[in-house]
């Protein structure tokens, strides 16, 4: 670089950097006077550096989206009215609140863990069935055991269903341990026709505790050749 353009640069150096010292002074003397201007003091400083437009000075958010106070301290916040999006990557742990109706979850892609409340559950979902079948389906069933099965949990025995292959007729008695609890109740009877339902009535018991051993008994039978016998049992 020739002499001359070199003292030329060294010059414009030097009154950069004395405009810089200028423009810090000049910091100072507003802090002392008991308030610091720092969006004044970095225009100073850019005008020096021959830099325009200034700082950033104000905050703005989006509709339905994000919230600003604005200003030089803006304080960001979610929407209140926050709108949604097609779709998020990485949603993180959710600690509190509801889906909402129509929120679905991809059961094939997702991991559900947790304990719900039964009170949360639909009725329907709920009930369990316990089973019995008597008869090959080839000749009258001979009359006495159906059947046993321990039951894995307690509830209570709210409906039987009883259905033949043929309309015909059958009673059925149900034992827990060996000992009706039907009683002088309503036993799960066909009368004539291939099903019928009912809830329990005037059954001794109704009750069901895990462990149990209930088990059927067929009473009767005439034409039907295969009896399915279902009680429905509500958890408790």
């Amino acid at each position: 670089m020739p002499p001359q353009q070199n003292n030329n640069a060294n010059q414009t150096g030097v009154a950069i950097l004395l405009n810089l010292v200028q423009a810090v002074n000049g910091l100072n003397q507003t802090e002392s006077a008991g308030g610091v201007n720092i969006v004044t003091a970095l225009d100073a400083i850019n005008t020096t550096l021959g830099m325009s437009g200034g700082g950033v000075t104000s905050v703005s958010g989006t509709a339905h989206r994000i919230t600003s106070t604005g200003g030089l301290a803006p304080v960001i916040d979610i929407a209140g009215d926050y709108v949604g999006q097609s779709s998020i990557t990485t949603v993180g742990t959710l600690t509190s609140g509801a889906t909402g109706a129509g929120f679905t979850i991809a059961l094939s892609t997702s991991t559900i863990t947790g304990t719900l409340a039964a009170t949360n559950i639909d009725a329907n979902v709920k009930v369990r069935a316990i089973t019995f079948n008597k008869g090959d389906g080839t000749a009258v069933p001979a009359t006495g055991f159906s059947g046993s099965v321990t039951v894995p949990y307690s509830g209570t025995i709210t409906k039987w269903d009883i259905t033949a292959d043929q309309s015909g007729s059958a009673v059925m008695d149900i034992k827990r341990s060996g000992t009706s609890i039907v009683g002088t109740g309503n036993q799960p009877t066909l009368s004539g026709a291939q099903s019928a339902n009912a809830a329990p009535s005037g059954w001794t018991s109704v009750a069901v505790t895990a462990g149990d051993v209930i088990s059927a008994n067929l009473n009767s039978a005439t034409t039907v050749q295969f009896i399915n016998v279902v009680l429905e049992v509500t958890p408790a």
